[in-house]
């Protein structure tokens, strides 16, 4: 009986730490954001790594190259390096894969960066009406 608690315990624990607020406020999300483009990975998310700042571990960064097919806001150049860290934000890592669907990125400025987390990309597609709504509404 202890096994079963402490097992629905921990897929609940999982299950709260990697859920997202839905895209309702676009106005606001828009204002706070950065850039929010409708993008397609041109490469598989790699490991990069930050300036090493004395007696601080290296903060380990995710990189992606995407190709801007629509920009909302920000950069207005046909790519934008997009960066997140897999230990910021949701538990929920995730990684862009090569030519691997339309994104809608949003994205905050972070020293110097594009900043983006799992609650803030969403693939595009027929079943997705949170991105689809949110397209319509800027």
């Amino acid at each position: 009986m202890k096994l079963l608690l402490v097992i629905v315990m921990l897929y609940s624990v999982k299950t709260m730490a990697c859920s997202c607020s839905a895209w309702e406020n676009v106005s606001q999300i828009v204002d706070q954001a950065n850039g929010v483009y409708v993008a397609i990975p041109m490469e598989n998310s790699r490991r990069v790594f930050r300036r090493q700042i004395p007696r601080r571990p290296i903060p380990r960064l995710m990189k992606t190259q995407m190709k801007i097919v629509r920009s909302y806001k920000g950069s207005t150049s046909e790519t934008v390096n997009v960066f997140h860290d897999p230990k910021i934000g949701t538990s929920c890592e995730f990684k862009f894969e090569k030519q691997d669907g339309i994104f809608v990125v949003i994205t905050y400025k972070v020293n110097g960066r594009q900043m983006t987390d799992s609650c803030s990309t969403s693939q595009l597609g027929p079943y997705n009406a949170m991105a689809t709504n949110f397209l319509l509404q800027l």
